[in-house]
C-alpha cells in the first residue's frame, strides 16, 4: 500500500495531488509541508492508495519519480536504490541510539 498526501479544505472538500509516497511517513511529511506554505486547508493527513509511487521524499524534500527516471527499467532500478537507501538509513537510526 502507497500513500497519497491529503488537505482538508472544508467540511465537505479534501484536497489531493498526483503525489504518491511509499510510506505514510513520506506522505505526511509532504503534506505538512505544503499545509505550512498553503492558507485555504484547515487540516493534513493521507490516505492509502494502491497507485503506483511517484514521489520520493529525501531529506526533507520531495522527488519525483518521473524526472529520475521514466523508462521502468530504470524507474525499478531507482526504487531498489531507494529501498537500499531507506534501509541503511534505518540502521544508521538505530546505531545513533544504542
Amino acid at each position: 500500500m502507497n500513500y497519497r498526501p491529503i488537505w482538508t479544505i472544508s467540511d465537505t472538500e479534501v484536497g489531493r495531488n498526483s503525489q504518491v509516497f511509499r510510506t505514510e511517513k513520506e506522505a505526511l511529511e509532504s503534506a505538512k509541508a505544503r499545509f505550512n506554505v498553503w492558507t485555504i486547508p484547515t487540516d493534513f493527513g493521507v490516505e492509502p492508495t494502491d497507485e503506483r509511487v511517484t514521489y520520493e521524499r529525501i531529506e526533507g524534500i520531495d522527488y519525483a519519480m518521473q524526472t529520475i527516471g521514466t523508462n521502468p527499467d530504470e524507474a525499478e532500478e531507482i526504487s531498489r536504490l531507494m529501498q537500499r537507501y531507506h534501509y541503511l538509513q534505518s540502521i544508521d537510526e538505530e546505531s545513533t541510539y544504542e
